[in-house]
């Protein structure tokens, strides 16, 4: 029977300890120095701690591991939502703006038919104006010449004459200022429409800016958002680390105290018998045990 396989081994019990396995593994790294020293432990209490110390680390490692992936997972799913909702914003302003474009569009098309009602209304107006004084001055005219067929002493004839300059000269002069006063009418109109269409882009250039602002506030409060998501990640892990850190210095030291207390390295007496520093009795065990220990290694 190999000597870590003895009953002596099996004083310390521990989930961190096989006494098998641990004969093994302090095989493959007994040349390796820890933080605690192995020189106050017997042959077969390094084995146990080699061993045990290793099992503890493997289950921390794993434990730290486990933290590492929580927080990658919590910053993966933190980062993906921030995207999201970036994604989010983008739609919806891209989705303001288009409306608001649309909206513009058809108001624009409805103030051109305004104008362009108006102008054919002034038109219709100035068109019925003038065909109505053309008519009067034509008939007016005719009479004039008709009487100035008939026989008109010349005094007559003359203010005959004069007042059919003054009818002719008149319509001209009428017409002029109507058409004049038409077109300032036109000119009214068509700086109306375009004043309103100005006004119209200018809201909604305003309402564009105000709701890419507003874009830009709830970016910056998801980047702040993501920011904070990461760094609470980061410090959980950290935290959780230090936990970590404690608890298995705590569990590698009361692990160690243990085998010490069962495995203690045996040095020899002034008198030149082995002794230890646990009770006579104990000593005494501990004393034949390990000397048959090390006569089981002797021999193996």
């Amino acid at each position: 029977m190999k000597p870590y396989e003895k009953d002596e081994l099996m004083h310390y019990a521990s989930k961190y300890y096989d006494p098998v396995k641990a004969h093994e593994y302090y095989e493959e790294h007994k040349k390796l120095k820890g933080r605690r020293p192995t020189s106050a432990l017997s042959d077969e209490g390094k084995e146990v701690w080699n061993y045990t110390k290793n099992q503890i680390t493997e289950e921390k490692k794993g434990k730290v591991e486990e933290a590492k992936s929580t927080r990658t997972e919590a910053i993966a799913q933190a980062r993906t939502k921030a995207t999201e909702t970036r994604n989010r914003i983008s739609e919806k302003l891209k989705s303001l703006n288009e409306e608001l474009n649309r909206k513009l569009g058809d108001s624009k098309d409805r103030i051109a038919k305004q104008e362009e009602a108006r102008l054919d209304q002034i038109s219709r107006h100035e068109k019925a104006v003038k065909t109505a004084a053309a008519a009067r001055k034509d008939a007016t005219v005719q009479r004039l010449l008709e009487r100035r067929g008939t026989n008109l002493d010349e005094a007559a004839a003359r203010i005959n004459d004069k007042r059919l300059a003054d009818v002719m000269s008149d319509s001209r002069m009428n017409s002029q200022k109507f058409t004049e006063k038409m077109n300032e009418e036109r000119s009214s109109v068509r700086s109306d429409a375009s004043a309103k269409r100005s006004a119209a882009s200018e809201s909604v250039k305003k309402q564009t800016a105000s709701n890419k602002e507003s874009a830009a506030k709830q970016r910056e409060q998801v980047a702040s958002d993501l920011k904070q998501s990461v760094s609470a990640a980061r410090e959980a892990y950290t935290k959780t680390k230090e936990s970590l850190d404690s608890d298995y210095e705590t569990t590698f030291q009361e692990e160690y105290d243990k085998i010490l207390a069962e495995y203690p390295r045996l040095s020899k007496s002034s008198g030149g018998r082995t002794s230890s520093s646990k009770s006579k009795s104990n000593k005494l065990y501990k004393f034949s045990s390990t000397t048959a220990k090390h006569d089981t290694y002797k021999n193996t």
